[in-house]
């Protein structure tokens, strides 16, 4: 996996145009630069909670930007994630690019040159 792929899994309707926004945004500037590997990118709501939830899952180790989470080690690969309390579409699809296309982590880069 090489591509970027991007799901919803909103359970109201109060983020369903900016998540769409966000979707279109990322999709849009993904095309335009690969990737090492593959990743997936999830926008969801949690019961009882009014933000915007993110998950960002690469297969390789990647640094963490400011504001997110993580990572957590799961069977897909290396996830962080984020909350977002506000509906500004562009500023939310500019923090999830950052991540998306975050270098390795160092950890990581020192591994591979080892071998």
């Amino acid at each position: 996996m090489r591509t970027v792929t991007v799901d919803q899994r909103l359970l109201t309707e109060a983020w369903q145009d900016d998540a769409g926004a966000v979707v279109a945004a990322l999709r849009t500037s993904t095309r335009q630069r690969a990737l090492p590997t593959g990743c997936r990118v999830v926008l969801f709501e949690l019961a009882g909670d009014r933000d915007l939830h993110v998950n960002v899952t690469h297969q390789r180790s990647t640094s963490t930007p400011a504001g997110w989470s993580g990572p957590g080690v799961t069977p897909d690969g290396f996830v962080h994630n984020r909350r977002f309390p506000s509906s500004e579409s562009h500023r939310i699809a500019r923090q999830i690019h950052e991540m998306v296309y975050a270098p390795p982590h160092r950890a990581a880069v020192l591994l591979n040159e080892s071998r």
